[in-house]
């Protein structure tokens, strides 16, 4: 199996898809977008296509000249019928191709906090017993034709799928401690204050179950994308 990554940020990684793409024997390629001249290898090539975050908006095509190069990539994988994951910024971008605007958000979210599976039983049927992290501020409109997955109270499109090849996810299911360990030391260890930002505290104390289920959740995900 051959993935195609596109990353944004050095310390925005695959995370908890690591042992999942082990165990597929994936071969891995990625667009390092934080690297001068990132090469953007033909998408036709690949069997899976994946979306990472990213600190900086789908919006921001005057200032990060690769974003247009990026969203063209994208609408060829999607015509092309590719399996499409898109996490956060990632979810956004795809959304964007999709046709869907990407917007200030009414609430930033950074932490762990519930979402809800709002699909009537459409599409994959993503089972959380956990909160999920989200550290976002953007939100995405829903695609036409897409199904809203996962909900929230403090933002409304959480997830979405599109056929049964593109999925779009706000939140990070891929994350492991050492990833939420870099985006604090980011941001040297200061977050904003909101009614749906937890302290750093409360992060560096996550219980073990939050991760796993994450996990769990994601390899589903990924098993379903690719069957």
């Amino acid at each position: 199996m051959k993935v195609l990554v596109f990353q944004h940020e050095p310390n925005e990684g695959i995370g908890n898809m690591a042992s999942w793409m082990a165990s597929h024997q994936a071969d891995l390629t990625y667009v390092k977008l934080f690297e001068p001249n990132p090469e953007f290898p033909p998408v036709k090539e690949f069997d899976l296509v994946i979306v990472l975050g990213g600190l900086m908006s789908v919006n921001d095509e005057d200032d990060y000249a690769w974003l247009k190069t990026e969203k063209s990539c994208l609408a060829e994988v999607v015509e092309d019928g590719i399996p499409l994951l898109g996490i956060c910024l990632g979810a956004q971008m795809i959304a964007n191709v999709l046709g869907a605007d990407v917007v200030q958000g009414e609430h930033q979210e950074i932490g762990w906090y519930p979402v809800d599976n709002v699909s009537n039983g459409q599409g994959i049927q993503i089972t959380l017993s956990k909160p999920v992290f989200h550290w976002h501020g953007e939100t995405f409109y829903l695609p036409e034709g897409a199904i809203r997955l996962m909900s929230s109270r403090a933002c409304e499109n959480q997830a979405f799928q599109l056929g049964d090849k593109i999925i779009g996810l706000q939140y990070h299911l891929e994350v492991i401690p050492e990833t939420i360990d870099h985006w604090l030391k980011d941001v040297d260890g200061k977050l904003p204050e909101g009614p749906y930002i937890q302290s750093v505290e409360e992060l560096q104390k996550t219980p073990a179950a939050f991760y796993e289920d994450s996990q769990k959740a994601m390899e589903r995900l990924l098993d379903y994308l690719v069957s």
